[in-house]
C-alpha cells in the first residue's frame, strides 16, 4: 500500500506540474515571439530589448540609451538574447511565468486541496489575458518575485512558519522589484508594517530586529550588485537622473498627461476589475467573520497597490498585471477546506465566474494555441518591407533613426539608434529639453536613413530638409510608414 500511496503522490505531482506547464504555454501564447511565431514585440518590450541590443553593443543603460526603467529589465532582456537574439526573452518570460504560477499553487495550498489549488491558479490568472500586452513586461517579472514574498509573508501569519532564509529571499523580491520599477512594491507597504504590528502585539521586539536585518541583507544582495556595476561604469548619476527624478516628473500632475481627476478615473478604473472586487469581497467577510490582523493587512494590501497603480493616471491594462497575485489569497478561500467563508452566495458568484468569465477565456487560449501550430504567426507584410529596405540599404554599423516609438525596427535589423533616445513618445513630448537633445544628437550623429510616419512634423521636415534626406521607400496603407536616406553617405 504505501508503494502505491507513494506512487499516487509522484502522479499527482507531476498532473500538477503538468497543468501549470499547460497553463504558461497558453498564457504566453499572446507573446509575439513564441516557439511558433515570427512578429514584432509590442512598445515596451521592445524598448526594453533595443537597450539590452545597445548594451550588448557596448552602450549604457541611462546614459547613451534613454529608457526609464530598473536595470533588471534591461539584463534579464540581454540573457535572453544570450540565449537566442529575438526568442531568447521568450524563453526566460517562459521560466517566470511557469515559476510563478508554482508559487501561486503554493499559496493556494496553504488553504486548499492540491485540486482545488489548480483550480484557484486558471482561475486567478484568467485576466493575464487582458492584462499581457503582448508580454516581455516589467510587470510579468514582477508578478514572481510578489507572488513569492506573498507566499513568505502568509505562511508567516498563517502557520507561524518563518526562517533566517526566508527573511533574505523576501528582501531578495523586494529588491528585484525595486530594480524594475519601485511602485510596485506595494505588498511590502503593507506587509512590513502588519508584521511589525503583529510582533509588537505579541512583545516580540527581538524579532523585529532580527526581521529587519536579514530583510535588509535579502535587499543589498539584489540592489548592490546595480549599484556597484552602474558605479564602475560611471552611470550612477544618470540612473538617478532618470531613474528617480525623472520617474517621480513622470507620474506628477505637472507631467501634462494626467491631473487629480484623471488619478481618481484611473483609480475607478482598475477598482472596477471584476476580480478586485471578488477578492475585496472574500477578505471584507472574512475580516466580518474572524477578525485575523492578516486579513486587515491583506485589505490595506489591495487598496496601497490600486492607489499606487493610480498615481501615473496611465490606465493600460497591463499595470493591473500586478493584481494577480493579489487574487490567489482571497480565492483560495471559496475552497478553503474547512469552508469557514466560503458562503453560498460565493460560491454562486464564483459559479458565475467560471461559467461566463473563467472557462471561455481558457478555451479561447486553446483554440488560438491551435490555429497557431496549424497556421505559425508571420510578421506583418509592411513590417517585412520596412526590415528589407532598412537591410538593404544600410550595413549593421550604419546608425538610423526611427522617430515615433517603434524599437523593434531596431532589433530586428541589428541597428542602433543615432540618438541616445531611440523613441521620442511621450517622453520628449513631456520634457522638451529631451525633444533638443534628440535633434541635436542627430545633428551631429546623422543617421544612413530615417524611419518616420508623421513627414508634416515641423521639426521632421527642417531636419530632412537640412541634411540631404531624399524618400528611399513608402510603405502603400493608409498610414503610411517613410524611409528617407542620407545621400551623403
Amino acid at each position: 500500500m504505501k508503494v502505491l500511496n507513494k506512487g499516487n503522490v509522484f502522479i499527482n505531482k507531476i498532473a500538477i506540474v503538468c497543468s501549470l506547464l499547460v497553463a504558461t504555454l497558453l498564457q504566453l501564447e499572446y507573446s509575439p515571439i513564441g516557439i511558433m511565431k515570427k512578429d514584432v514585440t509590442g512598445v515596451d518590450a521592445s524598448v526594453f530589448k533595443y537597450v539590452a541590443f545597445a548594451m550588448s553593443k557596448g552602450q549604457l543603460p541611462y546614459k547613451d540609451v534613454f529608457d526609464h526603467k530598473g536595470p533588471l529589465i534591461y539584463f534579464l532582456d540581454y540573457i535572453g538574447m544570450k540565449i537566442s537574439f529575438y526568442r531568447g526573452s521568450w524563453i526566460i518570460e517562459f521560466v517566470f511565468v511557469f515559476l510563478t504560477l508554482v508559487i501561486f499553487y503554493k499559496i493556494a495550498r496553504l488553504k486548499c486541496s492540491e485540486i482545488s489549488s489548480v483550480v484557484v491558479v486558471f482561475v486567478a490568472t484568467t485576466p493575464l489575458y487582458e492584462y499581457f500586452y503582448g508580454g516581455g513586461l516589467v510587470e510579468e517579472y514582477a508578478m514572481f518575485f510578489i507572488g513569492f514574498a506573498t507566499y513568505i509573508f502568509l505562511d508567516y501569519f498563517i502557520n507561524q512558519k518563518i526562517t533566517g532564509i526566508r527573511l533574505i529571499a523576501c528582501g531578495m523580491c523586494f529588491g528585484a522589484v525595486l530594480m524594475l520599477r519601485a511602485n510596485m512594491a506595494t505588498l511590502w507597504v503593507a506587509f512590513c508594517i502588519g508584521v511589525l504590528l503583529k510582533c509588537l502585539i505579541e512583545k516580540n521586539i527581538k524579532d523585529i530586529i532580527h526581521f529587519i536585518s536579514l530583510f535588509l541583507i535579502g535587499i543589498m544582495i539584489i540592489v548592490l550588485p546595480f549599484v556597484i556595476w552602474m558605479g564602475m561604469n560611471g552611470i550612477l548619476s544618470d540612473f538617478v537622473e532618470v531613474y528617480i527624478n525623472f520617474n517621480m516628473f513622470y507620474s506628477s500632475v505637472e507631467a501634462g498627461h494626467t491631473s487629480i481627476i484623471g488619478r481618481i478615473d484611473t483609480f475607478d478604473r482598475f477598482a472596477k476589475e471584476t476580480f478586485i472586487i471578488i477578492s475585496v469581497a472574500l477578505i471584507c467577510y472574512k475580516i466580518y467573520k474572524e477578525r485575523k490582523l492578516l486579513d486587515i493587512v491583506y485589505l490595506a494590501y489591495i487598496i496601497i497597490t490600486l492607489v499606487f497603480t493610480s498615481m501615473s493616471g496611465w490606465k493600460s491594462a497591463h499595470y493591473a498585471m500586478i493584481f494577480v497575485p493579489i487574487y490567489v489569497y482571497p480565492l483560495s478561500l471559496i475552497w478553503e477546506k474547512k469552508d469557514s467563508v466560503a458562503a453560498p452566495i460565493f460560491l454562486v458568484g464564483i459559479f458565475y465566474i467560471m461559467i461566463f468569465m473563467v472557462i471561455p477565456v481558457w478555451m479561447d487560449a486553446s483554440l488560438n494555441f491551435a490555429k497557431t501550430v496549424i497556421e505559425p504567426k508571420e510578421m506583418a507584410p509592411e513590417n517585412k518591407e520596412i526590415v528589407e529596405v532598412i537591410s538593404n540599404f544600410s550595413d549593421e554599423e550604419d546608425y538610423i533613426s526611427v522617430y515615433g516609438n517603434s524599437d523593434w525596427i531596431y532589433v530586428v535589423t541589428h541597428r542602433l539608434s543615432a540618438s541616445r533616445f531611440s523613441y521620442q513618445t511621450p517622453v520628449c513630448d513631456m520634457v522638451p529639453e529631451y525633444m533638443d537633445q534628440y535633434w541635436n544628437d542627430l545633428n551631429e550623429n546623422q543617421p544612413k536613413l530615417f524611419v518616420t510616419k508623421n513627414i508634416e512634423d515641423k521639426k521632421v521636415k527642417e531636419f530632412l530638409d537640412n541634411n540631404q534626406y531624399d524618400l528611399l521607400w513608402k510603405s502603400g496603407n493608409d498610414n503610411p510608414t517613410y524611409i528617407f536616406e542620407n545621400k551623403s553617405f
